[in-house]
């Protein structure tokens, strides 16, 4: 009798063993082609007057593993590209799906608003077969417009559980950003500046709007300044103490300071028109 609980308890062991879960799941998203990043080699810790730290040599190495947000892509247009996953400890029988998505991005960094660029999923249910390996493909085409060598992009990778779960209950298991990026890295090339006119939209839209309304006062402030030059005293309206050469002097001068800002005031007007435009 005293036999019974024992191999009870070791009955319910083995059943625990051959019933049970391989293991948690695990995946490993890649893709090709990858992008040259910092990697941390030889470290050792080392102590000082500031502390205890860890000194590492920084070495720039081709990388293809992606394993948090700060992962690049260097995608030309008109070429291919490829993400990968490897999964496995997968439940049996369990929905699970592999998608990425890369979009255009404007604005601040988090975008101000995005616009969907290219996109794939792979859903699947899992079986008994071990490890699980998928791969999606796909291009950047240009469109000259909206896709282009300056187009700022940004792509994420995903990796879910029962992604048609109901109330919520999916589960994610790996999610990964890329920093923003242009096509052929071409975001600080001259050519992808903001256009002069897209700028003075942005930021001299009130500019423009004081130009318009200054320039005409200006303008007609200087054409009366103008016509009183006509107005100027006689001769016997002149003082005993100044000479007529000096009042023709200083009526030139004056014509000419207004004449100029005439000018300045057509200017400032066709100048406000173009930053409105």
């Amino acid at each position: 009798m005293d036999r019974l609980p024992i191999l009870f308890c070791s009955f319910l062991v083995l059943l625990s063993l051959f019933g049970g879960s391989a293991g948690e799941e695990t995946v490993s998203i890649s893709v090709n082609p990858g992008w040259m990043g910092w990697e941390a080699r030889d470290c050792e810790m080392v102590t000082d007057e500031n502390g205890t730290w860890e000194d590492c040599e920084y070495y720039e190495v081709y990388q293809t593993n992606i394993t948090d947000n700060d992962w690049e892509m260097d995608i030309a247009l008109g070429e291919n590209f490829t993400f990968a996953f490897i999964a496995a400890n997968l439940e049996n029988g369990t929905e699970y799906a592999f998608s990425y998505e890369i979009v255009q991005t404007a604005g601040n960094e988090d975008g101000m608003w995005q616009e969907g660029v290219a996109n794939a999923s792979h859903q699947f249910f899992a079986n008994n077969t071990g490890e699980y390996v998928y791969n999606l493909t796909g291009q950047f085409i240009s469109d000259d417009i909206y896709l282009n060598n300056c187009t700022s992009l940004r792509a994420t990778v995903s990796f879910i559980k029962n992604p048609n779960a109901e109330n919520g209950t999916w589960e994610e298991l790996a999610k990964f950003s890329a920093n923003r990026f242009s096509p052929s890295g071409r975001s600080m090339d001259p050519l992808c500046q903001t256009p002069y006119h897209e700028i003075s939209n942005n930021s001299g839209g009130f500019l423009g709007i004081f130009g318009l309304c200054l320039s005409p006062i200006i303008f007609l402030f200087t054409v009366s300044k103008m016509f009183s030059l006509f107005l100027q005293p006689s001769d016997t309206e002149v003082a005993d103490n100044t000479s007529r050469i000096d009042v023709v002097t200083n009526s030139n001068t004056r014509a000419l300071f207004w004449l100029i800002m005439m000018f300045v005031s057509v200017i400032m007007f066709f100048m406000s028109m173009i930053v409105m435009w």
